[in-house]
């Protein structure tokens, strides 16, 4: 590469490069590099301007920018060299950046590099960066779209104290349940009689709930047209919400995804005499698997793939149900004088429930009679909950802490009032600094925790303060500090029972902090459930792209082909349209996952 008179280091890299590698292995590894596109001009971003400073201190120190398409990278054969692959623009040495240098908020820095050439749309392209040093490209970089999110936190509610009858219901969680069961299909067999799920209502005790939302993954074998197959997958899916349907008059929600076991028959096929259709395309094993006598031969594993996967989202169904409004309110009232507290709030729960669902009017409220004693802070707790929006807002928490602060000067012993403050200051906390402090947080939580408080619960709220506080240690540089918080996080979030949506924000977490390996951690302990959420899959693949021979990842990939084969060929696409990046398809496994099932 002579190109602007820069030089390729090759061989000697180890020795016309030294400064940069000896600067690239030493600084931490929170210090990021990326390119971006506004109004068609081009910038080059970094998150902290000592980065300018370690590596582009020399004259002859820079940057160049190489701009590829889409058109490059397709099926046929590769439109691109094997070291660089597209346009080169001028390279931007030291003097130029510091003169293009411009300061950005907490602490980033960017520098103008130039405008986009007309002959390429920013959408239909990509950016890759070379490092130079004293006139040789020292590094080739290649962006990948990969989603964190320092600013997540666990979800912590507002606690309720909800009862149920006579027992105090899990904590934390509202009158709900999840369950999951899996029913097989034959062949060919769409339909589903209530007869067939009489058994499963009956045995999962339903007649005590409502099912608030059902979720489908419905599975076909790989024998067969595809489009029928996708008739039998939405069929069956279909058979059983309107199966269930059937036992209750609130509609039931519905998420069903569709897909042929592809994945499940990889594996049944393993060490089998079958095994060398694991090399075929799809479309050669399903002529294959067409052939009456292995067809046959293969039927008990086809049988077992057939099937779906159920997860009920369930509701207790409230008792009162017939009861007036002054009815209503003359039971409230009596079992507040009798200081029974578990059927007071059982009542309170339905009292709310009737309010939200416009079966009483909010004013409801005002006609109930409370006195203000320790007994009864749990009440008042809840009224407070129910008064909020959802809103999250600066001013809207600030509102909330300032009843909350009330409520616990009324109530000073009510753990579950302080636990509500807590976790009020805590989300408070992420617009600054100032809004609150390290040592008031520490404080809540410890008061917690001498209360009693329930352990998992506390958990949450330490690890919600080790995120922000990592974040804040982050921009003050503590990257020391900052390390030992993170090690905390990942100590803490195995105490806890999380479902893939927490789960997935532990994962970025550590990935925001390029901890990719504690990420990795977190998300191994789930990926190869049967019933995980596909977020979990398809994250799991943005963290390994770059590693294409860790243990199962081929695996990974072949599931995320059978639970959503469209999501994985949009990570195909440019970077600008929310793909990771079309230059994937430059390697040679993913080359084949794109152009079998994506290059239509």
């Amino acid at each position: 590469m002579e190109k602007y008179g820069l030089k390729n280091p090759s061989e000697n890299k180890t020795k016309k490069c030294k400064k940069y590698l000896r600067v690239y292995t030493t600084i931490p590894k929170e210090y990021k590099i990326g390119i971006s596109v506004v109004d068609e001009t081009i910038f080059i971003d970094f998150t902290h301007k000592e980065y300018l400073d370690l590596i582009f201190d020399k004259k002859w120190d820079g940057v160049v920018i190489e701009i590829v398409t889409s058109d490059q990278f397709g099926c046929d054969e590769k439109n691109h060299d094997a070291d660089l692959k597209g346009f080169l623009m001028p390279p931007v040495f030291r003097k130029q950046m510091l003169e293009n240098k411009i300061d950005r908020e907490n602490g980033f820095v960017s520098i103008r590099y130039g405008e986009l050439p007309k002959n390429f749309k920013s959408l239909d392209t990509e950016f890759n960066l070379l490092t130079i040093q004293n006139k040789y490209w020292c590094n080739y970089h290649h962006f990948i779209n990969l989603e964190d999110n320092l600013w997540e936190l666990l979800p912590m509610g507002l606690f309720k104290d909800t009862i149920e009858r006579s027992t105090i219901l899990k904590k934390y969680e509202e009158v709900v349940k999840k369950i999951r069961f899996t029913i097989p299909f034959e062949k060919n067999k769409i339909e589903f009689n209530q007869e067939d799920i009489k058994p499963i209502y009956d045995s999962l005790k339903l007649t005590d709930f409502n099912i608030q939302k059902i979720r489908i993954r419905a599975y076909s074998s790989i024998e067969g047209d595809e489009q029928r197959n996708k008739e039998l997958q939405n069929g069956r899916a279909s058979s059983i919400i309107e199966a269930l349907q059937e036992y209750q008059t609130p509609e039931i929600q519905s998420e069903i995804s569709i897909s042929e076991a592809w994945n499940a028959f990889r594996r049944d096929i393993k060490g089998t005499k079958y095994e060398y259709l694991m090399k075929l395309s799809k479309d050669q094993v399903k002529i294959e698997v067409g052939k009456k006598y292995i067809s046959k031969d293969l039927e008990s594993y086809f049988k077992k793939h057939r099937r779906a996967e159920i997860e009920l989202s369930l509701q207790k169904r409230f008792e009162y149900e017939e009861e007036n409004q002054e009815s209503l309110k003359i039971l409230f009232n009596q079992k507040v004088k009798d200081r029974n507290l578990e059927e007071v709030l059982f009542l309170q729960q339905i009292i709310l429930d009737k309010i939200e669902k416009n079966q009483l009017p909010e004013q409801f409220i005002d006609s109930l009679e409370v006195p203000k004693i320790s007994i009864f802070g749990s009440l008042y707790n809840n009224f407070a909950i129910f008064g909020f929006s959802a809103d999250e807002s600066k001013e809207e928490l600030k509102e909330q802490i300032s009843v909350f602060k009330a409520l616990s000067d009324q109530f000073p012993g009510n753990a579950k009032i302080k636990y509500n403050l807590t976790a009020l200051k805590l989300k408070l906390w992420k617009y600054g600094e100032s809004e609150t402090n390290e040592a008031d947080l520490q404080h809540s939580i410890r008061e917690l925790k001498k209360l009693g408080f329930e352990q998992s619960l506390i958990t949450r709220l330490q690890i919600n303060y080790y995120n922000l506080l990592s974040y804040y240690l982050f921009k003050r540089q503590e990257f020391t500090k900052k390390d030992r918080v993170i090690n905390e996080v990942f100590r803490s979030y195995k105490k806890l029972e999380l479902n893939d949506t927490q789960i997935f924000i532990i994962a970025k977490y550590f990935a925001s902090y390029s901890n990719y390996e504690l990420a990795n951690s977190v998300l191994e302990n789930r990926i190869f459930e049967s019933d995980v959420d596909s977020e979990l899959i398809f994250y799991y693949l943005n963290l390994n792209i770059n590693q294409l021979n860790r243990k199962h990842i081929q695996n990974v990939w072949m599931k995320a082909l059978e639970l959503d084969s469209e999501r994985v060929c949009n990570l195909f696409l440019a970077i600008p349209k929310g793909g990771m990046s079309f230059q994937l398809s430059d390697r040679n496994f993913l080359d084949m996952i794109y152009c079998e099932n994506c290059n239509n």
